[in-house]
């Protein structure tokens, strides 16, 4: 191995160490951040989002995203824990990483259950199933078909969920593998839990809380002391249920998960209560109300408004129980759920017949009534379609099936016949390969030599294009310094003569020395053309509002521009220079070829055909279709402007620009309506939205 091929070897291995670096280095902050997230989860939240991280790092882009959405969802900002989930989905599903996406649907569905958006949250698990498969991704669907389970249970279709729990199971069994021993135990509860074996159930809980302590999965462990609090509560045996609810709470509390908590103190506050201990119970409803109210649960708020009159009932302050019980009935109107209703209307009764208003007591009943018809309609209705929709699917499963041995015998019948035929064409085969082989070996060395050929003229081609460069730029210097002695010459002859020149040789000389001007500025520009990529680039945070309002500021022409920056602005990471060159040729094209009194430009970002588009907008004269392409080539414009500063390069700079971000740019135009011009860009250069203020703002140039 010679020297040079060494040193290659050890600089390839040098830049895999660096990436390995950089990526256990961005593990060791997500993991410092998520810890810092139990003590001081603001702090946390404003680290993540300053991470940074190389664009074309994807899985350590992935992991942040990931991060910054689990912070939002436990500080209960669900509509920003969502969208930055769906980033993930969308990084990770354009870039092939299928085991990230999988677990960002798992995630967002998670969220999309926890502010009651079940059907939503169903169909995201469902496409889970559907596009995962089970060799591939065995635990991806485990928790699909677990969640699926803990969804429909909790909405009273215990027996689908039921189902779901065993596909679960049953794919537990077939791993064997000692690390999911604790879901399938909890899997295997579960059934047993519906099944109302509460024996078993407990014993299956065991086994799992022994494997989530060795494994030190803290949240894990919290959920598994309330499931155990909840069979002893239901058992009667409160002083259990009590030491494991304080176990789950200790546990949430340790994590820093705000719903465990507050779901934990609820069901101490009921554990209380059934104990006779009123004043403990009633501390703990109001601490579980409040984290309820931030989190704007309904649902829960209803069950704990019920709770508390429930206990002021029980002390007999009836006043007190009256307010919280109608407090139920309202947060349980919002919600539309017919049990948690049913159970608000029968304490609101409770109350009234202890009032003595029994009348009004009578009036509840009557709605309890109701509300049990429909409630039982409902259930009935809703088990009837999803048992008919899984009769369904096991019907075309079993048709499958069926379609499948036949086929399968009718493989095995044509099988004998097949190998006798494949038999002789084999023979056939190798004298017609021994042919072909000769033949590719002779068109492969022809190949060879076009490609040698090609590689020639790509050599030339490149020599001829650098050569073209240089040209380019010393013919420029070279121009420039005559251009400069003939400007300066008539201006001493306009001076010197001044008095001797009529009005026509006095706009003559002007005319030449505006045409020096422009000639300066066309070389200029053909400098600032070819220099793009020779230019050394540095992508920035940029703000990209401030760059604009910097760019107007800088801005001089002869007429009045009104620029507009419409909302969402987001922060791009591009090099500043070359951005600013290409709002300023945008914008300053939008002004210059606009001849209407009110002149108009709009800045700002859309979402186009699944990808995010910068654009520029005016309200001249617009363009013609055909000519499209031709205001992006050099030295190209569709007016016989005589400004100076018009030299037929902006836009060419501009395309050759957004062409080295590996980006695209359109036009879209109308004539007499303006003129669109769209840049679409990578996810990447996203940086983040910006505090938006959506007042429309615009300022003169």
């Amino acid at each position: 191995m010679g020297l040079n091929s060494i040193v290659g070897v050890l600089l390839f291995f040098g830049v895999l160490q660096g990436a390995e670096r950089e990526h256990k280095d961005i593990e060791s902050q997500v993991k410092a951040i998520k810890s810092l997230s139990y003590s001081d989860p603001a702090a946390a939240l404003s680290k993540a989002r300053n991470l940074q991280v190389e664009k074309n790092d994807v899985s350590s882009n992935l992991k942040v995203l990931n991060l910054i959405a689990d912070l939002y969802c436990d500080d209960f900002q669900f509509e920003k824990a969502q969208r930055f989930y769906r980033r993930g989905i969308l990084l990770a599903d354009s870039t092939g990483h299928t085991a990230a996406k999988f677990e960002a649907m798992c995630d967002l569905a998670d969220v999309l259950s926890d502010i009651g958006a079940y059907d939503s949250a169903i169909t995201v698990f469902q496409k889970v199933l559907l596009e995962a498969d089970i060799s591939a991704f065995p635990l991806v669907r485990i928790k699909a078909f677990m969640r699926l389970g803990d969804i429909l249970k909790f909405n009273d279709n215990v027996d689908l969920g039921y189902s779901y729990y065993l596909k679960a199971r049953d794919i537990l069994l077939t791993l064997g593998k000692d690390y999911l021993l604790e879901h399938e135990n909890y899997a295997l509860a579960e059934i047993y839990l519906l099944q109302k074996n509460y024996s078993w159930a407990l014993d299956y809980l065991e086994k799992s809380i022994a494997i989530a302590k060795t494994n030190e999965s803290g949240r894990d462990l919290g959920y598994l002391y309330s499931r155990m609090g909840n069979i002893y509560e239901s058992l009667d045996i409160h002083d259990r249920a009590h030491i494991y609810f304080d176990s789950a709470l200790v546990m949430f509390k340790k994590t820093g998960y705000r719903k465990g908590i507050a779901n934990t103190e609820r069901k101490l506050g009921k554990t209380f209560r059934r104990k006779k201990l009123y004043d403990s119970a009633r501390v703990y409803f109001i601490q579980a109300l409040g984290t309820m109210k931030s989190m704007d649960n309904k649902r829960h708020m209803s069950m704990i408004y019920r709770q508390l009159s429930i206990v002021e009932r029980k002390r007999g302050q009836l006043e007190a129980a009256l307010h919280y019980a109608l407090q139920s009935i309202e947060m349980a109107e919002e919600t539309t759920n017919l049990e948690t209703y049913y159970q608000a209307s029968r304490e609101v009764a409770e109350v009234y017949q202890s009032t003595g208003d029994y009348k009004t007591a009578y009036e509840y009943e009557k709605r309890l009534a109701e509300t049990k018809r429909q409630q039982l309609s409902s259930i009935f209705d809703q088990q009837l379609g999803d048992m008919e929709a899984y009769i369904e699917l096991e019907k075309n499963l079993l048709h499958k099936k069926q379609e499948f041995d036949q086929l399968e015998l009718l493989f095995r019948k044509r099988s004998v016949y097949l190998m006798a035929v494949i038999i002789g064409l084999l023979g056939l085969f190798i004298v017609f390969a021994y042919r072909q082989y000769v033949k590719d070996i002779a068109r492969m060395r022809k190949i060879e030599l076009q490609n040698e050929a090609i590689t020639q003229k790509n050599q030339q081609i490149a020599n001829h294009m650098s050569e073209f460069k240089k040209f380019a730029y010393v013919s420029s210097h070279d121009l420039k310094g005559p251009l400069r002695g003939i400007s300066n010459i008539s201006e001493w002859l306009k001076n010197d003569y001044a008095k001797q020149l009529d009005p026509k040789g006095t706009e003559l000389f002007e005319l030449l020395k505006s045409r020096v001007h422009k000639m300066e500025y066309v070389l200029n520009g053909v400098v600032a053309y070819f220099k793009i990529d020779s230019d050394y680039v540095k992508p920035v945070d940029l703000d990209v509002k401030k760059t604009i309002e910097r760019i107007q500021g800088s801005m001089i022409l002869n007429k009045t521009c009104y620029v507009q920056v419409n909302e969402p602005i987001f922060n791009l990471n591009v090099d500043r220079h070359q951005f600013n060159q290409v709002m300023f040729n945008l914008i300053d094209n939008g002004c210059r070829h606009n001849e209407k009194p009110f002149v108009k430009i709009e800045v700002g970002f859309t979402r186009r055909n699944y990808a995010w588009h910068l654009y520029v907008k005016d309200n001249g004269e617009g363009i013609e279709e055909k000519h499209y392409d031709k205001i992006f080539e050099m030295f190209q414009a569709l007016s016989n402007s005589q400004d100076e500063g018009h030299t037929g390069m902006g836009l060419a700079i501009v395309k050759k620009i957004v062409e080295s971000w590996n980006c695209e740019i359109i036009v879209e135009s109308e004539l007499g309506q303006g003129s669109i011009f769209y840049i679409q860009l990578h996810e990447s250069m996203l940086i983040q939205p910006n505090d938006i203020d959506y007042s429309p703002r615009s300022r003169a140039v």
